[in-house]
């Protein structure tokens, strides 16, 4: 079964907040927000992982003394228990994390303006063929984004699979994956709209149980 979680990192604003949640993260973690100069960079690193120490919490599992590791594409893991898989994303003020017990990938846009230049490098010829189409080409530039990025995180290869490789149809009713070819997946892709301007994509071999608030205020 697959969970997804979001929050706001508007709390994080507060530096008492913030540094309490600093302390709670793993030491590795901790040292990775230290290195960052912007502020912004900080909430939002220290908010995806604040959102999935509580996302377990919320499930009656305490993984704040897990050791979490990357692969070569920096897909996370967690060493002691590779079988908990998760995946986070940020963006604007916004942070999401699936949980699953399967390869997950999730991905969280604000919308951005449609950039032409972008689509043909990136999309196939039926994704421009869909924006070709589409009223609000900057909505559907984001969705399409959304999508692509939460399957390469899924199958944990990141941008080392060009993403004009494959095709998401997030208009299709369930949203599809394809590629040219013999490519087949057993995954499949969830999409929702948050917090108005965002727009975000699971992917998953698991059905979806839910797709959940959670404040980050420091308890």
């Amino acid at each position: 079964m697959t969970t997804v979680w979001y929050a706001s990192v508007l709390p994080l604003q507060s530096e008492a907040v913030l540094s309490a949640w600093i302390k709670r993260l793993p030491q590795q973690r901790q040292e990775r927000v230290q290195r960052l100069r912007s502020e912004e960079a900080k909430r939002l690193s220290v908010g995806a992982w604040a959102l999935l120490l509580e996302a377990y919490r919320t499930l009656g599992v305490d993984v704040s003394d897990w050791t979490p590791l990357e692969n070569p594409h920096g897909k996370p893991y967690f060493q002691e228990r590779t079988e908990f898989q998760f995946s986070l994303s940020h963006s604007g003020q916004c942070v999401l994390c699936a949980l699953s017990d399967a390869p997950v990938g999730c991905d969280v846009e604000r919308i951005r303006p449609f950039d032409k230049r972008v689509a043909n490098r990136f999309f196939s010829a039926e994704e421009n063929r869909l924006l070709e189409q589409a009223e609000d080409k900057s909505e559907l530039f984001t969705r399409i984004w959304t999508c692509k990025e939460s399957y390469v995180k899924a199958i944990g290869t990141g941008l080392s699979t060009p993403l004009s490789s494959f095709s998401a149809d997030p208009t299709a009713t369930p949203p599809t994956l394809k590629r040219s070819g013999d490519f087949k997946t057993d995954f499949s892709l969830v999409t929702a709209a948050l917090y108005g301007e965002y727009r975000m994509a699971v992917c998953t071999k698991r059905p979806i149980r839910s797709v959940s608030e959670l404040p980050l205020w420091d308890e």
